[in-house]
C-alpha cells in the first residue's frame, strides 16, 4: 500500500491525473465519508460532528476528494486526544466552500505546522505511538485540493487543531 501511495502521489504532484469532475453536493459528501469512518472514530470513543451549510456545490471529482477528507479525517482519530469530539464544519465565504476538520490534542509548534504537508514528515510525538501511516495522508491530501484548484492549510492553538480547506463552488 506503500507504493500505491507514493504512486498516487507522484501522479498527483505532476499534475497527470484526470479528474472526471461533476457536481458534487459538499454536504453530502462529508456526510458519506463521516458515515464511511464511522467505526474507526466509534471505536476511538469519537463523536464526530457534521456541521454543514447546504447548498455548496463543487465542480469535482467526488471520490479524490473523498479520499483527501478520509485521510484528514484518519488523522483526527489518530492523534485527536482519546474520546475527544471531531468537529466537520463547511461553509460559504465568496466564490469558494471553506471545510475545517477541527480536534483537540497536543499542541503542534508553527515549525511543524509548516512541515506538516511534506512528505514522510509525522510530527516526533506520533512516532512513538501504535497509530501506523507513513507521512503521505496530508501531503496526498494537499495534492488533490491542489488538483481542485484549492488551498489547504493547518493551525494549531491552545489544544485545537484545525484543517481548513478552500474549494472553488460551481457558478
Amino acid at each position: 500500500s506503500l507504493i500505491d501511495e507514493l504512486f498516487d502521489l507522484t501522479r498527483y504532484n505532476t499534475k497527470e491525473v484526470p479528474l472526471p469532475k461533476t457536481r458534487t453536493d459538499l454536504a453530502c459528501l462529508l456526510a458519506q465519508v463521516k458515515d464511511e469512518f464511522f467505526p474507526s472514530h466509534e471505536n476511538e470513543g469519537h463523536d464526530v460532528k457534521l456541521l454543514t451549510e447546504e447548498g455548496l456545490n463543487l465542480y469535482a471529482d467526488s471520490q479524490l476528494l473523498a479520499r483527501a477528507f478520509g485521510n484528514i479525517l484518519k488523522n483526527a482519530v489518530a492523534y485527536g486526544d482519546e474520546g475527544s469530539p471531531i468537529t466537520i464544519l463547511s461553509k460559504q465565504e465568496g466564490d469558494n466552500a471553506v471545510i475545517m476538520f477541527r480536534n483537540s490534542g497536543d499542541p503542534v509548534s508553527p515549525e511543524q505546522l509548516v512541515k506538516m504537508f511534506d512528505k514522510f514528515y509525522r510530527l516526533d510525538q506520533s512516532r512513538s505511538t501504535e497509530t501506523g501511516g507513513f507521512g503521505l495522508g496530508l501531503p496526498i491530501a494537499k495534492e488533490i485540493v491542489e488538483l481542485h484548484g484549492g488551498t489547504i492549510d493547518a493551525r494549531s492553538y491552545d489544544r485545537i487543531f484545525d484543517i481548513i480547506i478552500t474549494l472553488p463552488m460551481m457558478s
